[in-house]
């Protein structure tokens, strides 16, 4: 009775995790060609989705998706969320990045200039540092963050090479990449400190509990 109990929860539990690991790559794929497809098709004023709004309650519900799937597999929920929202941030720049300009009603353009690089990658850098350092996927998560987020620029501008209402320039690369190194300054800098309270809050539990030594 006990084995059949387990099996059948077993069966519902793979069910679930195929079913959202299902919804969270169509939902992906179909933002990505929704996206691409119809100005590539057309013309590049012929985008499905207007506006900044409706990709960013996509990601949403992507990160949501993606986050739930991972915490089931039996990860961890702070390191579930870490790799779903850095996961999802890489995935949002690629949208941004091939999609046409969004000018919004103040004649800004959302999804490309100075800030929006720099704002980008850097959280990407900064969110990244935590998953590696969190999820223990490499001894140097900071380094291993500034090289990932470095590669990850330079293909983006390397796919909007060949995009014709997108332009490749290599300022972008620049700032990409400045925009990485000194968030992964900052990411060491808060890894360290915390790392540094974690040792004095151990000092000091076992200080409490052995007071003799």
């Amino acid at each position: 009775m006990t084995k059949s109990v387990m099996s059948s929860k077993n069966d519902c539990f793979n069910k679930y995790t195929v079913l959202i690991a299902l919804l969270t790559v169509g939902g992906a794929l179909s933002v990505l060609v929704l996206s691409i497809v119809p100005p590539l098709v057309f013309n590049a004023s012929s985008i499905l989705v207007p506006g900044l709004i409706p990709y960013m309650i996509a990601n949403a519900v992507l990160c949501i998706l993606l986050c739930v799937w991972l915490y089931i597999t039996g990860i961890t929920i702070r390191v579930a969320l870490h790799s779903a929202l850095t996961i999802v941030s890489a995935f949002a720049i690629l949208i941004l990045s091939v999609i046409p300009p969004l000018v919004l009603s103040n004649g800004v353009t959302a999804n490309s200039g100075f800030i929006s690089h720099i704002c980008a990658y850097g959280f990407l850098c900064i969110l990244s540092c935590a998953w590696f350092h969190l999820a223990g996927i490499s001894r140097y998560p900071v380094l291993s963050s500034v090289l990932v987020c470095t590669a990850y620029g330079v293909v983006i501008e390397c796919v909007q090479f060949v995009i014709p209402y997108r332009t490749f320039e290599l300022k972008d690369i620049v700032v990409n990449c400045a925009s990485v190194f000194a968030c992964a300054i900052v990411a060491k800098f808060i890894i360290q400190c915390v790392l540094f309270c974690k040792c004095m809050n151990s000092a000091l539990r076992l200080r409490i509990e052995s007071p003799e030594l």
